[in-house]
């Protein structure tokens, strides 16, 4: 049986991009294609008629030009607080239909399999000593540069550090959820 894993359709209010559509689905359905592609060519649009017909065509998206453009960022997988998922899993990825919590649950695919799991931390660093920063940690691993992690979330580099919004007192602690096998940290 599969746990249910919400995305957020908009930036938090904490944000500065606050309430700008994240394109999460879209991405996620673009990660999807991509990661489980078996040839060199594919097209973000060979699971659509297949997600049309299983209802979750309700969600508002964006133009094809836009989901085959290499700017538009893929989701290959995503990071949550806590320490309860492993390989294996699956997980019924879904967005709220109005507000969250307050409004129904849209699937947006296909239970999805979890391939890979990471320990993942991010931390802040302000000393005069070493300057201010952010950083990453992966299995007990420093990350010097997580821009990599920002991308296979779906996120720029800016918007990723601005969600996790991490505090020299307070470190976010959670783990990485990954549907794509290719990924490696």
């Amino acid at each position: 049986m599969s746990r249910v894993l919400t995305f957020s359709r908009v930036f938090p209010s904490y944000h500065p991009k606050k309430g700008e559509p994240t394109l999460f689905v879209e991405k996620i359905w673009k990660g999807l294609v991509i990661a489980n592609r078996r040839d060199g060519e594919y097209s973000i649009w060979t699971k659509v008629p297949r997600l049309m017909k299983e209802g979750y065509w309700q969600i508002p998206h964006v133009w094809r030009d836009q989901m085959n453009d290499d700017k538009f960022l893929p989701k290959f997988h995503t990071i949550r607080a806590g320490n309860r998922w492993k390989v294996g899993d699956k997980f019924s990825p879904r967005v709220w239909s109005g507000k969250p919590y307050n409004s129904k649950q849209i699937i947006i695919a296909s239970d999805i399999e979890i391939k890979k799991v990471w320990n993942f931390e991010m931390h802040e660093i302000n000393e005069q000593e070493n300057g201010y920063g952010i950083y990453v940690v992966i299995n007990g691993k420093e990350q010097h540069l997580p821009k990599q992690v920002a991308i296979n979330d779906g996120l720029k580099e800016k918007d990723f550090y601005d969600w996790f919004r991490v505090k020299e007192t307070k470190p976010f602690m959670g783990q990485v959820i990954c549907w794509n096998e290719k990924i490696n940290y």
